[in-house]
């Protein structure tokens, strides 16, 4: 059962893709998403090199659980 501490623990950190806060999140192995950067995941083709590239790469810390996931860059 979650509680009221995870839910505001959730409001608190931000998105790993652009690095803003948003009330309604996707999380992913605990890792926040917002709702822009799910739908540029989303509508991303795989013929858009560097922007398939950086959100792979993003997404690809997360099953690896590393912690410097924004230490990368930025779009």
């Amino acid at each position: 059962m979650s509680d009221g501490s995870t839910k505001m623990k959730y409001l608190q950190e931000p998105c790993i893709i652009c690095d803003t806060i948003q009330e309604d999140m996707l999380h992913l192995l605990e890792k926040p998403i917002c709702a822009s950067c799910e739908q540029v995941i989303i509508n991303t083709d795989c013929d858009q090199p560097g922007m398939y590239l950086f959100h792979v790469s993003r997404l690809k810390k997360i099953w690896l659980n590393e912690s410097d996931i924004r230490e990368e860059g930025t779009f």
